[in-house]
C-alpha cells in the first residue's frame, strides 16, 4: 500500500491491473475494509473495473467468510445492464456458499446459471455431479452434497 500512496501523490495514475493486484493482496493478508476501500478508491479515480475485477472480489470476500458480502455483491452485478456475470464469478460465489454451509442457496444458484447466461465449465460441471439429499433429525433436515462416487460424502450439515 506504500507504493500505491506514493504512486497518488505523484499523481500516477494506477489502471485496472495494479488495482486487481492490490484488492487481491489485501484479501489475502485478511484486510477486507481496506480491500472493500480500494475498490471504491478504483471507481474514484475512473478506472473502470473489469471481470477480473468483479472476480478477485467476490473471490475475496468468500476466502474471508464475507460471503453475505459476496452475495449482496453478486446481486448488484446482476441488476446491472451493462455488466454479464462470467462463470468464474458464479464459480466464486458457488464455492463461497458451499464451504459457508448455505448449500440450498449454491444449488439454486447452480440451476439457475443456464437461464442467466455463463455457460457452466469444467469447474462448475464438478457440482452438476453431485446428489442432494435430505432427511429429517432432531435438529431439522440434514442435507448431504454426495460426490458420483458411491458412498463418497463431500459436504454434510444441518439446516
Amino acid at each position: 500500500m506504500i507504493l500505491y500512496r506514493e504512486m497518488i501523490s505523484k499523481r500516477i495514475r494506477p489502471d485496472v491491473v495494479n488495482y486487481n493486484t492490490l484488492v487481491i493482496g489485501l484479501f489475502i493478508m485478511g484486510r477486507v475494509r481496506d480491500a472493500q476501500k480500494l475498490f471504491d478508491e478504483m471507481q474514484f479515480y475512473d478506472v473502470a473495473p473489469n471481470s477480473s475485477t468483479f472476480t478477485a472480489f467476490t473471490n475475496g470476500l468468500c476466502k474471508n467468510d464475507y460471503v453475505q458480502d459476496a452475495l449482496d455483491f453478486f446481486h448488484t452485478l446482476e441488476e446491472n445492464p451493462k455488466f454479464h456475470i462470467t462463470i468464474e464469478i458464479s464459480n466464486c460465489l458457488i464455492d463461497g456458499l458451499c464451504k459457508s454451509r448455505r448449500i440450498k442457496m449454491a444449488w439454486k444458484l447452480f440451476h439457475r446459471l443456464p437461464h442467466k447466461g455463463p455457460v457452466p465449465d469444467v469447474v462448475t460441471q464438478h457440482h452438476d455431479q453431485w446428489e442432494l439429499y435430505s432427511r429429517r433429525t432432531r435438529k431439522g433436515k440434514l442435507f448431504v452434497i454426495r460426490n458420483g462416487r458411491k458412498g463418497h460424502f463431500s459436504k454434510c450439515c444441518h439446516i
